[in-house]
């Protein structure tokens, strides 16, 4: 891999793909995996059969259905399609002159089945077949509320919202589009326990109930999406995302451990892409495509979605391509409340306009994006599916670390590129369904950083490959529904990295060693039990996972020397949830639930081996070989906590939740409460050894130096040695209220409010990342003709002053700053951007001494620019209209008011006045 825009000599060359399972990758797995991982392979060889070879022993039935609207008046020209477990569309039919849609052969099991119209809202309904023949009456409801299917809750299968023991947030496209024009997790905005982060323009990183990044699963269509070099904080991954080719998003709030494996700690996120075109019933071929074109103001940015697709009786699919270019974007009131200069050189806000303009520079960013599905039925019960979506940002630049926040002179995301992929064979049997797949995802990030322009200039990139494979299987009973699987996932990193400093360039040690390989295996199964006359059910499920990490010296030699130990690691970890629903009548349930869920320690935990820009780490082990004692810090003045080195094991979550809801055509009313208990979580610490050890040999160096409180050294690094240990623990607990009602045949109203509270019970200290009290409320009016909705729109959020220290330190809360921080930009930044000459600051005509003073007070100590995220309250109008049956504009006017506002642990502040625009064709 060659690293951009530096002359640097490469590291040893990992191959971009490679097969998932070779003889050298079966043989590093123990026996039972490597069985395991045959036995999937095997399975996928039923894909081949062609309809000449179709079981005919396979029960179907025929499911009628009769569309009427809310007065028992029938309803023509409606879409009526029927759903399986993968949002596959088994059958299609429009309802007929008698208000009649009839979908043959479908065999026995639950499906989703959907009425989609232009006029009335759409509704959704789990349908069980288990006879010949079923009938089925669907009421059209010109504006209602509307109960949403899930298929993330429990895999294998479909479910109503209402009836799960757990806390699911759907958005479908209509939701998605209207909230924003493009970039997926500005779209979950809104939403009761999401709080939507943005560092910069361009990515975002959704935190689930308080956690973030490694601590919340992406999946796509169901398959894994993270990998395991995913870093702690927030990531931008999800941004990568083309949304041209995404039909609907579900969040699964809390741990889902049990079902999707690690990482899965604060929730779960579901990106579920637009089905294929419908198999043609008479084999006829059909073509149909869309084209949108967007805009927006608030950062002069828009773009533009393309798709065509086609269907017959045994092919289908879609070809879809996205182009999007935003330019700077304008903050509320044109401020920018954490501009650099405001936190080194307190400048008031007309100061940075008159110095650098409304908008802020380096914020503006391109997309493109390629999404290809496609679909072969085999036979009238079974389907192959191939899908894959490339994409690229280019120019995403982190605005925090430049003027928005640090002040540096660079700090790139280059390249940041996406291909992802899945071949899946789904067959459903006498009310047995059973899915296979084959995944590729690889995600190749890379960084160009400097700080200062004597700085040394740091360029990185890495590219993670992993491959995986799947078996899934669901079987109905008579009171049971039973789900079991098992997966394998392998991880191939390709990493280099490259420092110049004095117009020099030399290859360094990557971020993560180049080579490093992990593999994860998990099987686990799932039973949902009905009982009392199907008014209670009960979920359970059980998950074990194993997982080997491995690192080779030889993959990481540069300039003759090994820059990292060969290493290896093993983990395993058994979890489960229990939960169990009631219905105390047709409308009201109560439920509640307990999970445990896990992250297995990764790539970015033990990849951090050897001399790293955090000091000389070792493996846990030779901390434990040692007999170290545990540090209370990882820095070099850290003393000793007591506690014996322990080998690493996975991090862990005890959640429990439950509420009630309340659902009908008008009315729907959700409460939940939820507690969660994470405990060894992974942190960096000092090693303290009690005996002496100077001359021994620890990670492939010599003990050089060890001083009077045990702390040890080696050679070339003036930091003490450091390892990973599990070590501190929080707890979260919150409340979320979703309501919704209709009035009439015109107006839908909606709150929506979560609070959260967290702590560091080791430090009594108020957690990170926790969201500030929120709401969002929203009053819709649909027109009579249908063809017209508008909706206004409230959002806000309370003043959070429960920060943590290291949130007063972040550029993007607290920012703190001190005399160094305020010295180092007036001397090394200020002459440079044309603020400062000859020692004097322009705008002002003071020095350096006199900018501390003013700055710092009296006392010169230092101080975070804020100590809480001020509260906000915005206004927006957004709507839709259909021009034609096959033409309609999307519109809004968001945060009218020009509100200055920060989303709490943003990077920049919230757009201002922004009006947006879309123009959809469908053909």
């Amino acid at each position: 891999m060659a690293l951009p825009s530096v002359d640097a000599p490469a590291a040893p060359h990992q191959p971009a793909f490679q097969l998932p399972l070779t003889l050298h990758s079966l043989a590093a797995m123990s026996p039972k995996t490597a069985q395991f991982a045959l036995v999937m392979l095997l399975s996928l060889v039923p894909a081949v059969r062609t309809a000449a070879q179709q079981e005919q022993s396979v029960d179907s039935g025929t499911v009628a259905v009769r569309v009427t609207n809310r007065d028992g008046h029938i309803v023509s020209e409606m879409i009526v399609q029927l759903l399986g477990p993968t949002r596959q569309v088994m059958r299609q039919a429009e309802s007929d002159a008698a208000g009649m849609a009839v979908l043959d052969e479908v065999p026995y099991g639950t499906y989703e089945l959907r009425v989609l119209s232009d006029v009335y809202t759409d509704v959704y309904q789990v349908v069980e077949v288990r006879s010949p023949a079923i009938s089925i009456e669907m009421v059209m409801y010109p504006i209602g509320v509307e109960e949403r299917v899930t298929v993330t809750a429990s895999r294998g299968t479909v479910q109503r919202e209402s009836k799960i023991p757990a806390t699911v947030r759907s958005l479908d496209e209509v939701q998605l589009r209207a909230r924003a024009v493009d970039l997926l997790p500005r779209m979950l905005d809104e939403e009761p326990g999401i709080l939507t982060q943005q560092t910069t323009p361009g990515q975002g990183s959704p935190i689930l109930r308080g956690q973030s990044a490694q601590a919340v699963l992406y999946l796509i269509d169901g398959v894994r999406y993270n990998n395991a070099t995913y870093r702690a904080g927030n990531t931008q991954y999800l941004a990568w995302i083309p949304d041209v080719g995404v039909e609907s998003i579900e969040t699964l709030l809390g741990p889902a451990g049990v079902n999707y494996g690690s990482d899965a700690l604060g929730g779960a996120i579901n990106v579920l892409t637009k089905p294929t075109p419908a198999f043609s019933n008479d084999n006829t071929s059909r073509m149909s495509g869309s084209v949108r074109a967007f805009g927006e103001s608030a950062s002069v940015g828009g773009g533009l979605h393309a798709t065509v697709g086609g269907s017959s009786g045994k092919l289908a699919g879609f070809l879809a391509a996205s182009a999007t270019r935003h330019g700077e974007v304008r903050g509320g009131g044109a401020r920018d409340s954490h501009h650099a200069t405001i936190r080194f050189l307190g400048f008031t806000d007309e100061q940075v306009r008159t110095a650098f303009g409304s908008r802020y520079a380096d914020t503006g960013y391109g997309q493109t994006g390629l999404v290809a599905k496609g679909s072969l039925r085999t036979d009238f019960s079974s389907s192959i599916d191939v899908f894959f979506t490339s994409s690229q940002q280019n120019d995403v630049r982190r605005y925090d670390r430049l003027l928005g926040g640090d002040g540096r002179v660079r700090a790139d995301f280059v390249p940041q590129r996406l291909n992802f992929g899945y071949v899946r064979y789904e067959r459903f049997f006498t009310d047995t369904f059973v899915e296979a797949k084959i995944s590729l995802n690889q995600q190749t990030d890379g960084r160009r950083d400097q700080r200062r322009p004597t700085s040394t200039l740091r360029v990185e990139q890495s590219s993670d490959t992993v491959w995986g494979l799947e078996v899934n299987g669901s079987k109905s009973l008579e009171t049971h529904l039973v789900t079991g699987g098992i997966e394998v996932y392998r991880d191939t990193v390709d990493a280099v990295r490259a420092e110049t400093s004095s117009g020099v360039t030399n290859a360094v040690r990557p971020r993560v060693p180049n080579g490093a390989t992990y593999t994860s295996f998990g099987v686990f199964l799932l039973d949902e039990w009905t009982t009392i006359n199907r008014r209670l059910r009960v979920s359970g499920g059980v998950r074990f996972s194993t997982f080997a990490y491995s690192a080779r010296a030889a993959d990481n030699v540069i300039a003759g020397l090994e820059l990292v130990p060969d290493t290896e690691a093993n983990f395993t970890d058994l979890t489960f949830n229990l939960g169990a629903n009631y219905t105390l009548s047709d409308t009201l349930d109560v439920w509640g639930r307990v999970a445990r869920g896990f992250r297995a320690p990764s790539i970015f935990d033990l990849g951090e081996i050897g001399l790293t820009g955090g000091g000389f780490e070792v493996a846990p082990d030779e901390a434990v070989a040692f007999g170290a004692l545990v540090g209370d810090s990882a820095s070099s003045t850290a003393i000793s906590a007591g506690a014996p080195w322990q080998a690493l094991t996975p991090e862990k979550v005890w959640s429990y939740e439950g509420g009630l809801r309340y659902f009908n055509r008008e009315t729907r009313f959700e409460f939940t409460g939820f507690l969660s208990n994470f405990g060894d979580n992974i942190n960096r610490r000092t090693l303290i050894v009690g005996q002496d050890v100077v001359g021994e040999e620890i990670g492939g160096a010599t003990i050089v130096a060890q001083d009077e409180q045990g702390r040890i050294f080696v050679a070339g690094e003036p930091n003490a040695v450091v390892s990973r240990i599990n070590v501190s623990r929080l707890r979260v607990w919150g409340l979320e209220v979703l309501a919704q009602r209709s009035f009439g045949d015109r107006w839908l109203a909606t709150v929506k409010a979560s609070m959260q509270r967290g702590t560091e019970l080791d430090t009594g200290f108020f957690a990170r990342k926790i969201a500030p009290d929120n709401l969002a409320a929203i009053l819709r009016w649909r027109g009579a003709s249908g063809r017209l909705w508008l909706e206004g729109v409230v959002k806000g959020a309370a003043r959070q002053s429960r920060l943590n220290p290291a949130d007063l330190d972040d550029s993007r809360i607290g920012a703190f700053r001190d005399a160094g921080d305020i010295s180092d930009f007036f001397i090394n930044q200020g002459p440079r951007l044309g603020l400062v000459e000859n020692g004097i600051l322009l705008a002002t005509g003071e020095t350096l001494d006199d900018v501390i003073a003013r700055v710092l007070g009296p006392g010169g100590s230092g101080a975070a620019l804020f100590t809480a995220t001020p509260g906000w309250l915005t206004l927006g109008i957004r709507g839709n209209y259909a021009l034609t049956t096959s033409q309609s504009i999307t519109f809004a006017l968001n945060n009218f008011t020009d509100l200055n506002y920060r989303l709490h642990g943003s990077g920049f502040d919230g757009l201002g006045i922004n009006a947006t625009l879309a123009y959809a064709l469908d053909f």
